[in-house]
Order: structure tokens, then C-alpha cells, then sequence
């Protein structure tokens, strides 16, 4: 079976789309990438069983993602771009990552009587009211959240089968949207183990952090993150460091931030590789996943959640319901109500004081091994192609 895989991003990197060719590859199946670029990446990568391929895309194009129920050209470009594609080459299904071209996809499973699978990483309507473009002029203007509900609701029921993040996920849409019974997969975002596994501790960083409690964020540092409980706990808690590893479009204000109040105890390495960001993680005392509540992030998981499980460190993770629940049930750290700064600090103290925390991050290694890993989660991808296989 060949499977057409569509990513309106970039690629690599993208560590969830990764996993799933990986897994897709090993089960047997071939693979061909479409994605966008505006870098130099190569046009063209082939390996064996799985080809990429990327297309530039203007940044007028690009910018219009959020616009185009309005003003429709970032459809037309897909709809030119996947046709294009589709009558040069034969697929035998469409698996396409996240919701904005579900119209454009749907429609070319229907002309080539494809399978469509839809892998929704998030609720993107949720998630696009944090957004600031979607809260200032013109965009709170032009961009109609309202219209995206609908465009979600619309479309969630046509896909062969609709993959989601978690079970918690799987409750919302089930609750809100009209979809065929045994429509929804759940391929939650594990982690590989042995990837973890394979990355070699950074004696530099072990060397830095050696002796002082070291609390590591990785990931997306936009503020809806949690990344002002953070800094405001690092504002109180002077002799402990706060390492915040990654980038976003905020990030240059928490760098501003930061200097203002002359924090020396917040490290901002900014935008690493996998390699090196599971290295922090493996210096650091515990892992933190600060979200703040709202629909989205009270339905998934990050990737972090995982990685600091499967390197044995403990965690602090916000009362968003998905991630506490698997934090709390695997004894792996603490939760807190969201953006409650003295609370979080509360769990810090906690566990500086705390005997038990290495036995935390024991159980956070061991809950990896056993339930939260990707293998089990390929499974559940890989079964749905199997489904295709006897049709």
C-alpha cells in the first residue's frame, strides 16, 4: 500500500509525524511526504519505501492559513498542489495531519475513491483563540472562530478514520460532533524509548546543574504555556535554576523579561535539536509542564510529559485533566492548579525536601517502559491500515 501523508509544515521537524512514518515504514507500508518549505531544504529526498517531497510556499500564502474560511487562497494553493500530485502519481489512501485541509483532502478522496485519514494533533479552533493574531486587529476581525467550529464539525464525521491525541479528546469530539461509530482512533503522542535511550549525557551540562535543584521546561515557550508561572517562580525561588528550552514568536519578550528582573537563575538556550534538548532533561533535577487550562490543552498531551518519564526524572505538571491523570496514576510527580504560582513553588519545595523523588522518577521510567510508550500507540496506527489491507 502506498500512502500519501500530507503536512502543511515543514519537514523535519515534526516528531509526531516522524514516529508514525517510522512505524508505517516498518509495518510495511510506503510513504511519500507531501509538505511545504520556505527555507532551502532539498525538493526531493527518496530512501527506500518513503520519498519527500516539498513545495515552496509564498509567505503571502502561508500567512493566509488562519483566513482562509474568508478569503479562501491558502485552499486554492492545496487544491493545486495535492492535484497536482494525486494525478501524477498513484495512492492507495490520503493521511493528512491536522484540520485545515480537511475541505481540500475530502474533496480528492472522493475523486479518486481514497480512504482519508485525518490525524488531528490538536482542536485547532480551541487553540487558534489563544492565538494573538486572532485577538488583535485585523485578525479579531476577519478571523471567524465560530466559522472554524463549524468547519470542524462539518468535516469530522467524512474521514475513513479520525485519530486523536487522547482518550480525553475522544470524549470532546464524541460529546460535540456527529461521527460514525468506531470513527475515532486514538494514537496518543508516546515516546520511543530507545531514541531516549540512544542520547549520550552532555558532561557540560551535568557539570552546570551538578548540586542545584534544576527544574527543565522543553518545548513551545509561548505564554499559553504556562512559562509566566515560571518566571514568576523563579522570581521567589533565587537559589534554584529554571532552564526553559525552546522558542516561540513570545519569546523574545520573555527574553526582555527576564533581563529586566535580572533573573540569573533562568536559563533560555532557545530552539535546540531532539538531542540536545533530551540532554537537558537528562542534567535536570525534574521536568514541568505549566499549561494553562482551556479545552485544548485539558485534552492532550505534550511530547515533554513523555520525555521526562522515559528519562527518569520526576514532574510538576499543571491540572490540566489528561496530563494529571497520567502523572498522578503513574506516581511520577505533582500537579497544581494552573498558573497558581505559590502552588507551583509549593510542589517545588515539596520535592526538594522530598526522599522520594528519585523513586518518582523510577516510576516514571517504569511507567514508560510498560503503558506510555510508542510502541503501543503504533499499534493502534498501524491497525487502522490493516483495516485497509482486508478491504
Amino acid at each position: 500500500m502506498h500512502i500519501l501523508m500530507v503536512l502543511e509544515g515543514s519537514f523535519p521537524p515534526d516528531v509526531r509525524v516522524e514516529k508514525e512514518i517510522v512505524s508505517l515504514l516498518e509495518a510495511g507500508y510506503s510513504i511519500t511526504l507531501l509538505c511545504t518549505t520556505r527555507s532551502l531544504q532539498p525538493r526531493f529526498e527518496a530512501h527506500t519505501d518513503f520519498i519527500i517531497k516539498r513545495r515552496w510556499i509564498p509567505s503571502f500564502i502561508y500567512r493566509m492559513r488562519a483566513y482562509a474560511l474568508t478569503f479562501p487562497f491558502y485552499f486554492w494553493w492545496w487544491h493545486h498542489t495535492l492535484g497536482r500530485e494525486l494525478a501524477q502519481e498513484k495512492y492507495d489512501a490520503i493521511h493528512l495531519h491536522d484540520l485545515p485541509l480537511i475541505k481540500v483532502a475530502e474533496q480528492f478522496a472522493n475523486r479518486y475513491h481514497l480512504p482519508l485519514i485525518a490525524d488531528w494533533h490538536e482542536n485547532l479552533p480551541e487553540i487558534m483563540k489563544l492565538y494573538r493574531h486572532t485577538q488583535r486587529f485585523p485578525g479579531n476581525r476577519i478571523i471567524k472562530l465560530d466559522a472554524w467550529k463549524r468547519y470542524e464539525k462539518r468535516y469530522a464525521s467524512l474521514a475513513y478514520r479520525l485519530i486523536l491525541v487522547t482518550r480525553e479528546a475522544q470524549k470532546y469530539y464524541e460529546g460535540h460532533y456527529i461521527a460514525p461509530e468506531g470513527n475515532i482512533r486514538v494514537v496518543p503522542n508516546y515516546v520511543d524509548f530507545r531514541q531516549i535511550d540512544a542520547v549520550e549525557p552532555n558532561p557540560v551540562l551535568e557539570k552546570q546543574f551538578n548540586g542545584r535543584f534544576t527544574v527543565v521546561y522543553v518545548g513551545d515557550t509561548g505564554l499559553r504555556r504556562g512559562i509566566m508561572t515560571l518566571l514568576l517562580a523563579a522570581q521567589k525561588l533565587p537559589d534554584v535554576i529554571f532552564c526553559i528550552v525552546g522558542s516561540s514568536k513570545e519569546q523574545s519578550f520573555i527574553e526582555d523579561w527576564v533581563r529586566k528582573h535580572r533573573l540569573k537563575n533562568v536559563l533560555l538556550p532557545g530552539w535546540v535539536d531532539f538531542t540536545t534538548a533530551i540532554q537537558y532533561i537528562k542534567a535536570g533535577t525534574v521536568g514541568v509542564c505549566p499549561l494553562q487550562r482551556n479545552i485544548h490543552h485539558d485534552t492532550t498531551y505534550a511530547n515533554k510529559i513523555f520525555q521526562y518519564m522515559a528519562c527518569g526524572k520526576p514532574q510538576i505538571v499543571s491540572d490540566c485533566p489528561a496530563q494529571k491523570q497520567v502523572v498522578e496514576n503513574a506516581g511520577a510527580g505533582m500537579s497544581f492548579p494552573a498558573e497558581d504560582v505559590d502552588a507551583f513553588i509549593k510542589c517545588i519545595e515539596i520535592m526538594r525536601a522530598s526522599t522520594d523523588i528519585d523513586q518518582m522518577g523510577e516510576k516514571a521510567r517504569k511507567a514508560v517502559e510498560e503503558r506510555y510508550n510508542w510502541t503501543s500507540a503504533a499499534f493502534t496506527l498501524t491497525g487502522i491500515y490493516h483495516e485497509l489491507d482486508k478491504r
